[in-house]
């Protein structure tokens, strides 16, 4: 995986599958990895899980970022995880549609 990464590889976060042994909440297990065992900075792994996502979904005119106009889901977490990555481990609070739902 390093070797595709140094090849240009953009890589994507997503769980949202939730098939086999993997579960929804644990979508930071795959920003600890492409931090800690790929050597991405915080920002790089960040904008895995968010700009690229919606950028091979081609969505990315409307979601994906936090700009006005665009669509978007917000977590909060105690830590800073630019700092900590695994603080993405203990999601605070979760706000969809404008309204805080966890």
């Amino acid at each position: 995986f390093c070797r595709l990464l140094e090849l240009g590889l953009r890589p994507v976060i997503g769980t949202d599958g939730g098939f086999g042994q993997t579960y929804f909440e644990e979508a930071w297990r795959e920003l600890a990895l492409l931090k800690e065992r790929c050597g991405l900075s915080g920002p790089e792994v960040i904008r895995a899980a968010t700009v690229s996502g919606a950028e091979a979904l081609g969505i990315d005119s409307f979601v994906g970022k936090l700009k006005a106009g665009y669509e978007c889901d917000l977590i909060t977490v105690r830590e800073n995880p630019l700092k900590q990555i695994r603080a993405f481990r203990q999601v605070t609070h979760v706000m969809q549609g404008g309204k805080v739902i966890f």
